[in-house]
């Protein structure tokens, strides 16, 4: 009768050790899965703001061109070119 006793203690004891060795499988598997899903949302954020960025710049500088244009044509200032192009005073 005990040793009866004792091997469904065993067997159970097994059955339990498969389980929780089972269990920390499928959580070591969800946890790489959400980093890699966390890591590939952090790459498409990074390259939208990189795209909004841009052409967040592009439009200003459209709209800087424009305005200067509509300023000139109206003779509120003159033309102006951009530094960078300008020749330096010695």
């Amino acid at each position: 009768m005990e040793e009866r006793r004792r091997k469904e203690v065993g067997r159970r004891s097994h059955d339990q050790l498969k389980l929780e060795l089972r269990h920390r499988e499928l959580m070591s598997e969800r946890k790489y899965l959400l980093e890699s899903l966390r890591d590939e949302m952090s790459t498409d954020l990074r390259v939208i703001c990189q795209d909004k960025y841009g052409y967040v710049l592009h439009v200003e500088s459209e709209w800087q061109t424009h305005l200067q244009q509509l300023m000139h044509e109206r003779g509120i200032f003159p033309k102006h070119k951009p530094a960078a192009t300008e020749e330096p005073e010695w």
